[in-house]
């Protein structure tokens, strides 16, 4: 029974270590179906900013805005 509970434990710790080599979903692929009406209409926004000290962040804001 312990010597079971012991191996059982080893293979689920050995899995978890492990992971996932690639993620799901490739980066350059859009990721909702409003990303990809935007992208066919020309409208894709940047998914990067740069903040004012100039490290990249998500562009939040820009691709949050209504179009004009």
């Amino acid at each position: 029974m312990l010597r079971t509970l012991l191996l059982i434990s080893m293979v689920i710790g050995w899995a978890s270590l492990l992971g996932c080599e690639q993620g799901l979903f490739a980066e350059e692929l859009p990721r909702t179906q409003y990303e990809r009406f935007d992208e066919r209409r020309g409208n894709e926004r940047p998914k990067e900013a740069l903040d004012p000290r100039g490290y990249t962040k998500a562009n939040l804001r820009g691709r949050l805005t209504t179009y004009e």
